[in-house]
């Protein structure tokens, strides 16, 4: 398992996060996330990329049995209130039957630009449209899952 934080860094000792401790947090995730937030309210959401995993969800303590539902590529998972807390996992990644990740190559009206809104990063879609661009990404995704948890970690009132 690989790891990366972004935005505040939790400190696992602490059981807390560090103001002081943070990285820069992409402008593209973050309207994406603000989106959800808008929508859903302010949970935690998880991303997830590429293969399907099983994802756990107990409650408070390791003793009661969890429920599992898949998380395949392109799922968002929302937990809020009491859920954040409750114990979580992934236990197992399998590979998936499908590659939705590659869509873009084949659908007509994703080349087009004017599919999307003003906020894209255009430059980016152009490489990421170019076949010998994307063939690294899409041979590490073709194995590999990622899962981008995005959660806020301070009330409206402590930042900025």
């Amino acid at each position: 398992m690989r790891w990366t934080t972004l935005g505040y860094h939790y400190n696992w000792d602490t059981k807390a996060y560090d103001e002081a401790m943070h990285t820069l947090f992409p402008i593209d995730l973050f309207s994406l996330s603000q989106y959800f937030a808008y929508v859903l309210g302010f949970p935690l959401f998880s991303y997830s990329f590429g293969q399907t995993a099983i994802f756990l969800i107990g409650q408070n303590t390791q003793e009661e049995q969890p429920s599992a539902l898949f998380l395949r590529s392109g799922d968002v998972l929302t937990m809020s209130r009491e859920s954040r807390l409750c114990y979580h996992a992934v236990p197992r990644v399998m590979k998936t039957q499908k590659e939705p990740w590659n869509d873009f190559l084949t659908i007509p009206q994703w080349k087009s630009k004017e599919f999307f809104n003003n906020s894209m990063n255009f430059e980016l879609y152009d490489q990421v449209t170019d076949t010998c661009f994307w063939m690294p990404f899409n041979r590490y995704i073709a194995d590999s899952r990622i899962n981008i948890n995005v959660r806020q970690v301070f009330s409206s009132d402590d930042c900025l």
